[in-house]
Protein backbone atom coordinates (compact mmCIF):
# COMPACT_ATOMS: atom_id res chain seq x y z
CA UNK A 1 0.00 0.00 0.00
CA UNK A 2 2.98 2.28 -0.46
CA UNK A 3 2.00 5.54 -2.15
CA UNK A 4 4.56 5.15 -4.97
CA UNK A 5 3.45 1.58 -5.65
CA UNK A 6 -0.17 2.73 -5.76
CA UNK A 7 0.80 5.42 -8.26
CA UNK A 8 2.49 2.75 -10.38
CA UNK A 9 -0.59 0.51 -10.34
CA UNK A 10 -2.76 3.49 -11.25
CA UNK A 11 -0.59 4.11 -14.31
CA UNK A 12 -0.37 0.52 -15.55
CA UNK A 13 2.08 -1.36 -13.32
CA UNK A 14 1.01 -5.01 -12.96
CA UNK A 15 1.90 -6.99 -9.85
CA UNK A 16 1.41 -10.66 -9.03
CA UNK A 17 0.33 -11.55 -12.58
CA UNK A 18 1.20 -14.86 -14.28
CA UNK A 19 -0.08 -14.48 -17.82
CA UNK A 20 1.63 -17.37 -19.62
CA UNK A 21 -0.09 -20.20 -17.74
CA UNK A 22 -2.59 -20.84 -14.96
CA UNK A 23 -1.59 -23.09 -12.09
CA UNK A 24 -5.27 -23.75 -11.32
CA UNK A 25 -5.77 -25.09 -14.87
CA UNK A 26 -2.71 -27.32 -14.50
CA UNK A 27 -4.18 -28.62 -11.24
CA UNK A 28 -7.59 -29.39 -12.73
CA UNK A 29 -6.36 -30.91 -16.01
CA UNK A 30 -4.21 -33.94 -15.35
CA UNK A 31 -1.23 -34.48 -17.61
CA UNK A 32 -0.41 -37.40 -19.90
CA UNK A 33 1.72 -39.21 -17.32
CA UNK A 34 -0.89 -38.91 -14.57
CA UNK A 35 -3.69 -40.08 -16.87
CA UNK A 36 -1.56 -43.06 -17.85
CA UNK A 37 -0.80 -44.18 -14.28
CA UNK A 38 -4.49 -43.77 -13.37
CA UNK A 39 -5.47 -45.96 -16.31
CA UNK A 40 -2.97 -48.58 -15.11
CA UNK A 41 -4.43 -48.42 -11.60
CA UNK A 42 -1.26 -47.13 -9.96
CA UNK A 43 -3.01 -44.96 -7.38
CA UNK A 44 0.04 -44.52 -5.16
CA UNK A 45 2.02 -43.12 -8.08
CA UNK A 46 -0.91 -40.86 -9.00
CA UNK A 47 -1.07 -39.48 -5.45
CA UNK A 48 2.68 -38.85 -5.49
CA UNK A 49 2.36 -36.93 -8.77
CA UNK A 50 -0.50 -34.90 -7.32
CA UNK A 51 1.53 -34.06 -4.22
CA UNK A 52 4.43 -32.98 -6.40
CA UNK A 53 2.10 -30.79 -8.47
CA UNK A 54 0.79 -29.13 -5.29
CA UNK A 55 4.37 -28.39 -4.15
CA UNK A 56 5.14 -26.89 -7.56
CA UNK A 57 2.01 -24.71 -7.43
CA UNK A 58 2.90 -23.38 -3.97
CA UNK A 59 6.46 -22.73 -5.08
CA UNK A 60 5.27 -20.93 -8.22
CA UNK A 61 2.84 -18.74 -6.29
CA UNK A 62 5.51 -17.85 -3.73
CA UNK A 63 8.04 -17.05 -6.45
CA UNK A 64 5.92 -15.08 -8.91
CA UNK A 65 3.12 -13.68 -6.76
CA UNK A 66 5.18 -12.71 -3.72
CA UNK A 67 8.95 -12.62 -4.29
CA UNK A 68 8.89 -11.27 -7.87
CA UNK A 69 6.06 -8.91 -6.94
CA UNK A 70 8.25 -7.32 -4.27
CA UNK A 71 11.20 -7.05 -6.66
CA UNK A 72 9.05 -5.51 -9.35
CA UNK A 73 7.52 -2.96 -6.98
CA UNK A 74 10.97 -2.05 -5.65
CA UNK A 75 12.33 -1.68 -9.20
CA UNK A 76 9.45 0.65 -10.09
CA UNK A 77 9.95 2.90 -7.08
CA UNK A 78 13.71 3.23 -7.67
CA UNK A 79 13.32 3.92 -11.39
CA UNK A 80 10.40 6.31 -10.84
CA UNK A 81 12.28 8.38 -8.25
CA UNK A 82 15.31 8.51 -10.56
CA UNK A 83 13.25 9.67 -13.56
CA UNK A 84 11.28 12.14 -11.43
CA UNK A 85 14.44 13.76 -10.09
CA UNK A 86 15.88 14.09 -13.59
CA UNK A 87 12.68 15.67 -14.90
CA UNK A 88 12.44 18.12 -11.98
CA UNK A 89 16.07 19.14 -12.42
CA UNK A 90 15.49 19.82 -16.11
CA UNK A 91 12.06 21.53 -16.06
CA UNK A 92 11.38 22.51 -12.46
CA UNK A 93 9.23 20.92 -9.78
CA UNK A 94 5.95 22.55 -10.86
CA UNK A 95 6.35 21.70 -14.56
CA UNK A 96 6.58 17.92 -14.20
CA UNK A 97 3.71 15.58 -15.14
CA UNK A 98 4.07 12.91 -12.44
CA UNK A 99 1.51 10.54 -13.97
CA UNK A 100 3.21 10.65 -17.38
CA UNK A 101 6.54 9.70 -15.78
CA UNK A 102 4.85 6.92 -13.77
CA UNK A 103 3.23 5.52 -16.93
CA UNK A 104 6.52 5.43 -18.82
CA UNK A 105 8.32 3.77 -15.92
CA UNK A 106 5.46 1.28 -15.41
CA UNK A 107 5.72 0.25 -19.07
CA UNK A 108 9.48 -0.19 -18.74
CA UNK A 109 9.20 -2.32 -15.60
CA UNK A 110 6.38 -4.43 -17.09
CA UNK A 111 8.57 -5.07 -20.14
CA UNK A 112 11.58 -5.92 -17.95
CA UNK A 113 9.84 -8.26 -15.49
CA UNK A 114 6.99 -9.54 -17.64
CA UNK A 115 3.31 -8.97 -17.00
CA UNK A 116 2.37 -6.55 -19.80
CA UNK A 117 -0.81 -4.59 -19.19
CA UNK A 118 -2.48 -5.88 -22.36
CA UNK A 119 -5.82 -4.10 -21.82
CA UNK A 120 -4.14 -0.73 -21.29
CA UNK A 121 -2.04 -1.39 -24.40
CA UNK A 122 -5.23 -2.01 -26.39
CA UNK A 123 -4.32 -5.60 -27.32
CA UNK A 124 -6.84 -7.52 -29.41
CA UNK A 125 -7.79 -10.65 -27.34
CA UNK A 126 -8.04 -12.79 -30.48
CA UNK A 127 -4.55 -11.77 -31.57
CA UNK A 128 -3.18 -12.65 -28.13
CA UNK A 129 -4.81 -16.09 -28.25
CA UNK A 130 -3.25 -16.68 -31.66
CA UNK A 131 0.17 -15.73 -30.31
CA UNK A 132 -0.13 -18.54 -27.77
CA UNK A 133 -0.21 -21.03 -30.66
CA UNK A 134 3.02 -19.64 -32.11
CA UNK A 135 5.13 -18.38 -29.18
CA UNK A 136 6.48 -20.05 -26.07
CA UNK A 137 5.36 -17.94 -23.08
CA UNK A 138 4.09 -15.02 -25.24
CA UNK A 139 3.96 -12.47 -22.40
CA UNK A 140 7.54 -13.15 -21.32
CA UNK A 141 8.79 -13.35 -24.92
CA UNK A 142 7.15 -10.08 -25.96
CA UNK A 143 8.37 -8.39 -22.78
CA UNK A 144 11.97 -9.31 -23.54
CA UNK A 145 11.86 -8.04 -27.10
CA UNK A 146 9.90 -4.86 -26.37
CA UNK A 147 12.75 -3.44 -24.33
CA UNK A 148 15.02 -3.92 -27.37
CA UNK A 149 12.69 -2.70 -30.10
CA UNK A 150 11.68 0.19 -27.83
CA UNK A 151 15.01 2.05 -28.02
CA UNK A 152 15.11 1.98 -31.84
CA UNK A 153 13.44 5.23 -32.95
CA UNK A 154 9.93 4.65 -34.29
CA UNK A 155 10.08 0.83 -34.26
CA UNK A 156 7.61 0.23 -31.41
CA UNK A 157 5.23 2.79 -32.91
CA UNK A 158 5.31 0.91 -36.21
CA UNK A 159 4.72 -2.44 -34.45
CA UNK A 160 1.80 -0.95 -32.52
CA UNK A 161 0.20 0.31 -35.73
CA UNK A 162 0.59 -3.10 -37.39
CA UNK A 163 -1.06 -5.05 -34.55
CA UNK A 164 -3.57 -2.35 -33.55
CA UNK A 165 -2.16 -1.46 -30.11
CA UNK A 166 -2.47 1.96 -28.51
CA UNK A 167 0.58 4.15 -29.16
CA UNK A 168 3.07 4.26 -26.26
CA UNK A 169 3.43 7.50 -24.27
CA UNK A 170 6.01 10.03 -25.52
CA UNK A 171 9.53 9.65 -24.16
CA UNK A 172 9.59 5.84 -23.99
CA UNK A 173 12.52 5.55 -26.40
CA UNK A 174 14.84 7.58 -24.14
CA UNK A 175 13.90 5.48 -21.12
CA UNK A 176 14.60 2.25 -23.00
CA UNK A 177 17.97 3.54 -24.24
CA UNK A 178 19.07 4.59 -20.74
CA UNK A 179 17.88 1.26 -19.38
CA UNK A 180 19.90 -0.74 -21.94
CA UNK A 181 22.99 1.42 -21.46
CA UNK A 182 23.01 0.52 -17.74
CA UNK A 183 22.31 -3.16 -18.47
CA UNK A 184 25.10 -3.39 -21.06
CA UNK A 185 27.63 -1.71 -18.78
CA UNK A 186 26.86 -3.93 -15.79
CA UNK A 187 26.78 -7.14 -17.83
CA UNK A 188 30.07 -6.32 -19.56
CA UNK A 189 31.92 -5.52 -16.34
CA UNK A 190 30.44 -8.52 -14.53
CA UNK A 191 31.19 -10.95 -17.37
CA UNK A 192 34.79 -9.78 -17.86
CA UNK A 193 35.59 -9.89 -14.14
CA UNK A 194 34.00 -13.33 -13.63
CA UNK A 195 35.74 -14.72 -16.73
CA UNK A 196 39.16 -13.46 -15.63
CA UNK A 197 38.72 -14.67 -12.04
CA UNK A 198 37.69 -18.17 -13.14
CA UNK A 199 40.04 -18.69 -16.08
CA UNK A 200 42.78 -16.05 -16.12
CA UNK A 201 43.73 -13.74 -18.97
CA UNK A 202 45.29 -16.32 -21.32
CA UNK A 203 42.49 -18.89 -21.14
CA UNK A 204 39.89 -16.13 -21.46
CA UNK A 205 41.61 -14.80 -24.58
CA UNK A 206 41.61 -18.29 -26.13
CA UNK A 207 37.93 -18.72 -25.28
CA UNK A 208 36.87 -15.40 -26.79
CA UNK A 209 38.90 -15.99 -29.94
CA UNK A 210 37.50 -19.49 -30.32
CA UNK A 211 33.91 -18.26 -30.08
CA UNK A 212 33.85 -14.73 -31.49
CA UNK A 213 36.18 -15.35 -34.46
CA UNK A 214 34.75 -18.71 -35.50
CA UNK A 215 31.91 -19.79 -37.74
CA UNK A 216 29.76 -20.12 -34.61
CA UNK A 217 30.04 -16.52 -33.46
CA UNK A 218 26.26 -16.10 -33.80
CA UNK A 219 25.73 -18.40 -30.81
CA UNK A 220 27.01 -15.45 -28.71
CA UNK A 221 28.78 -17.73 -26.24
CA UNK A 222 31.62 -15.18 -26.22
CA UNK A 223 29.27 -12.95 -24.20
CA UNK A 224 29.09 -15.58 -21.43
CA UNK A 225 31.38 -16.84 -18.66
CA UNK A 226 33.26 -20.11 -19.18
CA UNK A 227 32.56 -22.16 -16.03
CA UNK A 228 34.25 -25.36 -17.25
CA UNK A 229 36.84 -24.94 -14.48
CA UNK A 230 34.12 -25.63 -11.91
CA UNK A 231 33.18 -28.84 -13.72
CA UNK A 232 36.81 -29.96 -13.85
CA UNK A 233 37.21 -29.23 -10.12
CA UNK A 234 34.22 -31.49 -9.41
CA UNK A 235 35.56 -34.22 -11.68
CA UNK A 236 32.77 -33.86 -14.26
CA UNK A 237 33.73 -34.45 -17.89
CA UNK A 238 32.00 -32.31 -20.49
CA UNK A 239 31.94 -32.61 -24.28
CA UNK A 240 32.26 -28.85 -24.77
CA UNK A 241 32.87 -25.75 -22.66
CA UNK A 242 30.11 -24.97 -20.17
CA UNK A 243 29.14 -21.30 -20.13
CA UNK A 244 26.77 -19.22 -18.02
CA UNK A 245 25.11 -16.02 -19.13
CA UNK A 246 25.26 -13.34 -16.46
CA UNK A 247 22.75 -11.32 -18.44
CA UNK A 248 20.22 -14.17 -18.45
CA UNK A 249 17.05 -13.23 -20.31
CA UNK A 250 18.58 -9.96 -21.54
CA UNK A 251 20.49 -11.98 -24.14
CA UNK A 252 17.29 -13.48 -25.56
CA UNK A 253 17.00 -10.44 -27.77
CA UNK A 254 20.22 -11.46 -29.60
CA UNK A 255 18.24 -14.34 -31.11
CA UNK A 256 16.62 -11.74 -33.39
CA UNK A 257 19.84 -11.92 -35.45
CA UNK A 258 19.51 -15.70 -35.87
CA UNK A 259 15.94 -16.62 -36.99
CA UNK A 260 16.43 -20.43 -36.86
CA UNK A 261 17.56 -20.17 -33.22
CA UNK A 262 14.69 -17.80 -32.51
CA UNK A 263 12.19 -20.40 -33.74
CA UNK A 264 13.82 -23.18 -31.71
CA UNK A 265 14.04 -21.10 -28.53
CA UNK A 266 10.83 -19.06 -28.62
CA UNK A 267 8.41 -21.20 -30.62
CA UNK A 268 5.37 -22.74 -28.91
CA UNK A 269 5.50 -26.47 -28.07
CA UNK A 270 3.68 -27.23 -31.32
CA UNK A 271 6.15 -25.15 -33.36
CA UNK A 272 9.16 -26.69 -31.60
CA UNK A 273 7.95 -30.25 -32.21
CA UNK A 274 7.47 -29.46 -35.91
CA UNK A 275 10.92 -27.81 -36.07
CA UNK A 276 12.58 -30.82 -34.40
CA UNK A 277 10.92 -33.22 -36.84
CA UNK A 278 11.89 -31.17 -39.91
CA UNK A 279 15.45 -30.15 -38.96
CA UNK A 280 16.46 -33.35 -37.16
CA UNK A 281 18.08 -31.38 -34.33
CA UNK A 282 17.14 -30.32 -30.81
CA UNK A 283 17.15 -26.79 -29.35
CA UNK A 284 20.98 -26.87 -29.12
CA UNK A 285 21.29 -28.03 -32.76
CA UNK A 286 22.44 -31.51 -31.74
CA UNK A 287 21.22 -34.22 -34.16
CA UNK A 288 18.86 -36.90 -32.88
CA UNK A 289 20.25 -40.41 -32.61
CA UNK A 290 19.36 -43.29 -34.87
CA UNK A 291 17.49 -46.34 -33.59
CA UNK A 292 20.64 -48.41 -32.96
CA UNK A 293 22.46 -45.69 -31.01
CA UNK A 294 19.33 -44.74 -29.06
CA UNK A 295 18.87 -48.34 -27.87
CA UNK A 296 22.56 -49.00 -27.19
CA UNK A 297 23.37 -45.73 -25.41
CA UNK A 298 19.91 -44.72 -24.12
CA UNK A 299 20.39 -41.30 -25.72
CA UNK A 300 17.98 -39.36 -27.90
CA UNK A 301 20.54 -36.74 -28.98
CA UNK A 302 24.13 -36.94 -30.15
CA UNK A 303 26.96 -35.39 -28.19
CA UNK A 304 27.84 -32.58 -30.58
CA UNK A 305 26.11 -30.43 -33.21
CA UNK A 306 29.00 -31.33 -35.53
CA UNK A 307 27.88 -34.97 -35.83
CA UNK A 308 25.97 -36.14 -38.90
CA UNK A 309 22.18 -36.24 -39.03
CA UNK A 310 20.39 -39.56 -39.35
CA UNK A 311 17.68 -40.25 -41.91
CA UNK A 312 14.16 -39.08 -41.09
CA UNK A 313 12.67 -42.48 -40.21
CA UNK A 314 15.84 -43.67 -38.45
CA UNK A 315 15.81 -40.66 -36.10
CA UNK A 316 12.02 -40.51 -35.67
CA UNK A 317 11.77 -42.69 -32.49
CA UNK A 318 14.49 -40.67 -30.71
CA UNK A 319 12.87 -37.42 -31.86
CA UNK A 320 9.50 -38.49 -30.43
CA UNK A 321 10.97 -39.52 -27.05
CA UNK A 322 13.01 -36.31 -26.85
CA UNK A 323 9.99 -34.11 -27.48
CA UNK A 324 7.85 -35.98 -24.94
CA UNK A 325 10.53 -35.31 -22.32
CA UNK A 326 10.64 -31.63 -23.38
CA UNK A 327 6.89 -31.30 -22.78
CA UNK A 328 7.28 -32.30 -19.13
CA UNK A 329 7.79 -29.69 -16.37
CA UNK A 330 11.33 -28.33 -16.48
CA UNK A 331 12.55 -30.10 -13.34
CA UNK A 332 11.06 -33.43 -14.42
CA UNK A 333 12.52 -33.09 -17.91
CA UNK A 334 16.07 -32.46 -16.72
CA UNK A 335 15.82 -35.25 -14.16
CA UNK A 336 14.87 -37.65 -16.97
CA UNK A 337 17.78 -36.38 -19.07
CA UNK A 338 20.11 -37.04 -16.16
CA UNK A 339 18.80 -40.61 -15.86
CA UNK A 340 19.31 -41.08 -19.62
CA UNK A 341 22.88 -39.84 -19.36
CA UNK A 342 22.26 -36.83 -21.61
CA UNK A 343 23.01 -34.36 -18.79
CA UNK A 344 25.44 -34.59 -15.86
CA UNK A 345 24.03 -33.97 -12.39
CA UNK A 346 25.39 -30.42 -12.06
CA UNK A 347 24.04 -29.27 -15.43
CA UNK A 348 20.65 -30.84 -14.75
CA UNK A 349 20.49 -29.19 -11.33
CA UNK A 350 21.52 -25.74 -12.60
CA UNK A 351 19.15 -25.77 -15.56
CA UNK A 352 16.31 -26.98 -13.36
CA UNK A 353 16.93 -23.93 -11.16
CA UNK A 354 16.69 -21.62 -14.17
CA UNK A 355 20.41 -20.87 -14.65
CA UNK A 356 21.22 -19.82 -18.24
CA UNK A 357 23.74 -22.64 -18.75
CA UNK A 358 24.89 -23.53 -22.26
CA UNK A 359 27.41 -25.78 -23.96
CA UNK A 360 29.88 -23.80 -26.01
CA UNK A 361 31.18 -26.01 -28.80
CA UNK A 362 34.46 -25.28 -30.49
CA UNK A 363 34.19 -24.66 -34.26
CA UNK A 364 34.04 -27.77 -36.42
CA UNK A 365 37.55 -28.81 -37.42
CA UNK A 366 37.90 -28.53 -41.20
CA UNK A 367 41.57 -27.63 -41.75
CA UNK A 368 44.21 -30.39 -42.13
CA UNK A 369 46.34 -28.77 -39.40
CA UNK A 370 45.65 -26.59 -36.38
CA UNK A 371 46.44 -22.89 -36.62
CA UNK A 372 47.28 -22.61 -32.92
CA UNK A 373 49.66 -25.60 -33.03
CA UNK A 374 51.29 -24.84 -36.38
CA UNK A 375 51.54 -21.05 -36.46
CA UNK A 376 50.03 -18.48 -38.80
CA UNK A 377 52.68 -18.72 -41.52
CA UNK A 378 52.49 -22.49 -42.03
CA UNK A 379 48.71 -22.57 -41.58
CA UNK A 380 48.21 -19.83 -44.19
CA UNK A 381 50.38 -21.68 -46.71
CA UNK A 382 48.43 -24.91 -46.20
CA UNK A 383 45.05 -23.14 -46.26
CA UNK A 384 45.98 -21.42 -49.54
CA UNK A 385 46.42 -24.85 -51.14
CA UNK A 386 43.06 -25.98 -49.72
CA UNK A 387 41.33 -22.86 -51.06
CA UNK A 388 42.92 -23.43 -54.48
CA UNK A 389 41.50 -26.96 -54.56
CA UNK A 390 44.97 -28.50 -54.84
CA UNK A 391 44.97 -30.12 -51.38
CA UNK A 392 42.02 -32.37 -50.59
CA UNK A 393 43.45 -33.48 -47.25
CA UNK A 394 41.03 -32.78 -44.40
CA UNK A 395 41.37 -33.09 -40.61
CA UNK A 396 42.57 -36.42 -39.18
CA UNK A 397 40.10 -39.20 -38.46
CA UNK A 398 38.80 -39.55 -34.92
CA UNK A 399 39.20 -43.34 -34.80
CA UNK A 400 42.34 -45.42 -34.19
CA UNK A 401 42.88 -49.10 -34.93
CA UNK A 402 43.95 -50.77 -31.67
CA UNK A 403 44.05 -54.47 -30.76
CA UNK A 404 42.61 -55.38 -34.14
CA UNK A 405 39.55 -53.13 -33.85
CA UNK A 406 38.50 -49.48 -34.17
CA UNK A 407 38.62 -47.20 -31.14
CA UNK A 408 36.86 -43.84 -31.17
CA UNK A 409 38.83 -41.06 -29.49
CA UNK A 410 37.30 -38.81 -26.86
CA UNK A 411 37.18 -35.07 -27.50
CA UNK A 412 40.30 -34.47 -25.38
CA UNK A 413 42.21 -37.34 -27.01
CA UNK A 414 41.33 -36.15 -30.51
CA UNK A 415 42.41 -32.59 -29.76
CA UNK A 416 45.72 -33.87 -28.41
CA UNK A 417 46.27 -36.02 -31.50
CA UNK A 418 45.31 -33.17 -33.86
CA UNK A 419 47.57 -30.64 -32.11
CA UNK A 420 50.52 -33.02 -31.82
CA UNK A 421 50.39 -34.03 -35.47
CA UNK A 422 50.08 -30.35 -36.46
CA UNK A 423 53.11 -29.41 -34.34
CA UNK A 424 55.20 -32.21 -35.88
CA UNK A 425 54.14 -31.20 -39.40
CA UNK A 426 54.82 -27.51 -38.72
CA UNK A 427 58.48 -28.18 -37.88
CA UNK A 428 59.11 -29.56 -41.35
CA UNK A 429 56.67 -27.32 -43.21
CA UNK A 430 58.25 -24.19 -41.72
CA UNK A 431 61.51 -25.00 -43.47
CA UNK A 432 59.73 -25.91 -46.71
CA UNK A 433 57.58 -22.77 -47.04
CA UNK A 434 60.48 -20.52 -45.98
CA UNK A 435 62.81 -21.83 -48.69
CA UNK A 436 63.41 -19.68 -51.78
CA UNK A 437 62.40 -22.59 -54.00
CA UNK A 438 58.88 -22.70 -52.50
CA UNK A 439 57.54 -19.86 -54.62
CA UNK A 440 59.10 -21.34 -57.74
CA UNK A 441 57.31 -24.67 -57.30
CA UNK A 442 54.00 -25.39 -58.97
CA UNK A 443 50.83 -25.55 -56.89
CA UNK A 444 50.63 -29.32 -57.44
CA UNK A 445 54.23 -29.75 -56.25
CA UNK A 446 53.59 -27.74 -53.10
CA UNK A 447 50.45 -29.78 -52.38
CA UNK A 448 52.36 -33.04 -52.77
CA UNK A 449 55.03 -31.88 -50.29
CA UNK A 450 52.44 -30.70 -47.75
CA UNK A 451 50.41 -33.91 -48.02
CA UNK A 452 53.47 -36.12 -47.59
CA UNK A 453 54.67 -34.21 -44.50
CA UNK A 454 51.23 -34.11 -42.84
CA UNK A 455 50.58 -37.82 -43.40
CA UNK A 456 54.01 -38.74 -41.97
CA UNK A 457 53.38 -36.48 -38.94
CA UNK A 458 49.99 -38.07 -38.29
CA UNK A 459 51.50 -41.55 -38.44
CA UNK A 460 54.09 -40.57 -35.84
CA UNK A 461 51.49 -38.85 -33.61
CA UNK A 462 49.21 -41.92 -33.84
CA UNK A 463 52.02 -44.23 -32.74
CA UNK A 464 52.72 -42.04 -29.70
CA UNK A 465 49.04 -41.88 -28.79
CA UNK A 466 48.60 -45.66 -29.12
CA UNK A 467 51.54 -46.29 -26.80
CA UNK A 468 50.15 -43.84 -24.26
CA UNK A 469 46.66 -45.36 -24.40
CA UNK A 470 48.08 -48.87 -24.25
CA UNK A 471 49.98 -48.08 -21.06
CA UNK A 472 46.96 -46.42 -19.45
CA UNK A 473 44.49 -49.28 -20.03
CA UNK A 474 46.30 -51.97 -17.97
CA UNK A 475 46.71 -49.46 -15.11
CA UNK A 476 43.00 -48.60 -15.24
CA UNK A 477 42.03 -52.27 -15.33
CA UNK A 478 44.22 -53.00 -12.27
CA UNK A 479 42.71 -50.09 -10.38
Amino acid sequence: RHALVQMGIKNGLTLGEIQDWEESALREQKGFVERTVNALGWQAVSRAIGAGRLVRERFTDALFKKFFTGLKAEAFTLEFVHELQKAQAAAGVDQVNVDAIAERVARLINADFGGLHLERMGRNPTLQKMSRLVLLAPDWTESNFRTVTGWIPGLNKMINRLIGDVAPPPGMEKIYRRFWARVALRMTIGTVLAQLLLNGADDSDDFWREQALSNRWNKFRWTEVDVSAIYRALGIETEGRQTVSIGGHFFDSLKLFDPPRLIKAKGSPLVRVADAALTGTDWAERPFTGVRQAVAERRTIKKSPHEEKEGFFNRLPATAVNQIVNLQPVQVGYFLRYLQGEDDYLSALLRSAGVALHTSWAPKIEAPISRSASGDKVFSAVQALVDAGALSLGPPAGTLMMAGGPRKLTGAQYKQYYDNSSTLAAKRLEAAVSAESWEKRSVASRAAIVERIIKASRKKARSRLKRRLGKREPAEAAA
